[in-house]
């Protein structure tokens, strides 16, 4: 999906850089680091979900937050941040106050931009054939902090889910995924330029 997005984001006129581009394991602060030194407008970090209930299925799109929405969100999170932690050794403490600091910085401008395009991609899912929204949630992502452009996560369905797991196989349903968050993209894209009084000309 993150291939196939890169392409239809490239022909739109984006610059698209990808933290991997193959399947291996990519640190934590390698991600950040990547997409920091670019100096990006914009985060995605694209994930597929897992739940025990294997009825339980559809898209969710993250922003950062040290509260988590409901407990389903702070489940995933911890899930999520598990992960990572096996993968790296390292062990994250939800009392470092290094996280009170981030907190801080997320009650400016850039949470309020994660949370608006994490909007325009809730929309957009919600107009993919066959597809669920469960909403956008916020929580505390570790893949999510210590970027300094506004970041989401997103969701694109269960693959402990029967139904979920047979779409995301279809290439016809990764492409209207890819459409999806490209058209919520290129609006966010053209609400940025509009703040700033670019136009594609001199973009």
């Amino acid at each position: 999906v993150a291939h196939r997005l890169r392409k239809r984001l490239a022909a739109a006129g984006f610059e698209v850089i990808l933290t991997r581009e193959r399947d291996v394991y990519v640190p934590l602060e390698r991600r950040t680091a990547i997409a920091n030194d670019a100096r990006a407008d914009l985060f995605l970090s694209i994930h597929a979900n897992a739940h025990r209930a294997r009825s339980a299925r559809g898209f969710e799109t993250y922003f950062l937050s040290l509260e988590a929405s409901d407990e389903t969100a702070r489940q995933l999170a911890e899930r999520e941040n598990a992960a990572f932690a096996e993968a790296t050794g390292e062990t994250w403490n939800p009392d470092d106050p290094l996280l009170s600091i981030l907190g801080d910085l997320m009650a400016t401008e850039q949470s309020h931009e994660s949370d608006h395009f994490a909007r325009l991609v809730d929309r957009e899912f919600r107009q993919v054939e066959g597809g669920s929204s469960r909403g956008v949630k916020q929580a505390p992502f570790v893949v999510l902090m210590g970027l300094q452009m506004p970041a989401t996560l997103l969701e694109i369905g269960f693959i402990t889910n029967p139904r979920d797991e047979a779409s995301l196989r279809r290439d016809a349903h990764r492409d209207a995924l890819v459409e999806a968050i490209a058209e919520a993209v290129i609006e966010y894209g053209r609400r940025y330029d509009a703040q700033r009084g670019l136009n594609a000309e001199n973009r």
